[in-house]
């Protein structure tokens, strides 16, 4: 992976008490975190070499958790983004999704996608009779496919 830009100057952070540096970095962080997917040591250690920033990772998650920064998206979301995909589908129309201003990427929602289209086939069991034993269970397996 390419290396990582903070975009901070480290003399915007010199002087600044320990609490309002946070500040300054939020929109760094959240770029990083959010937007281009980096891991939070990555992060820690961009900060620590570019602007001379020393907090430790336990540090950086904690304030992502303060400040609410996910990179997942909530069933909510995407159970909407799937009745609007299929509904769009059915008029013939194609979609992109964006986020931000910034198209999304998508391998979770595919997968949310065919998990919710694996779930509309349903297989419709054949009714049997009260009445009939169970003869046509046996030992034998049919077999399927080119496997003997």
């Amino acid at each position: 992976m390419d290396p990582l830009e903070t975009q901070i100057d480290p003399l915007s952070l010199a002087g600044v008490p320990y609490e309002q540096k946070w500040d300054i970095l939020k929109p760094a962080i959240e770029r990083l975190y959010v937007r281009e997917n980096r891991k939070v040591k990555d992060i820690v250690a961009a900060f620590k070499n570019q602007c001379g920033f020393t907090a430790v990772e336990s540090q950086y998650k904690y304030q992502i958790k303060k400040w609410q920064f996910k990179k997942s998206t909530s069933t909510a979301k995407k159970v909407a983004v799937y009745n609007v995909i299929k509904s769009r589908a059915q008029m013939g129309k194609s979609s992109a999704l964006s986020r931000d201003g910034q198209i999304l990427e998508t391998k979770n929602l595919r997968r949310y996608l065919k998990k919710e289209a694996r779930k509309e086939m349903v297989l419709h069991p054949v009714p049997t009779q009260a009445h009939e034993s169970p003869h046509f269970l046996s030992s034998r397996v049919a077999q399927f496919g080119n496997r003997t």
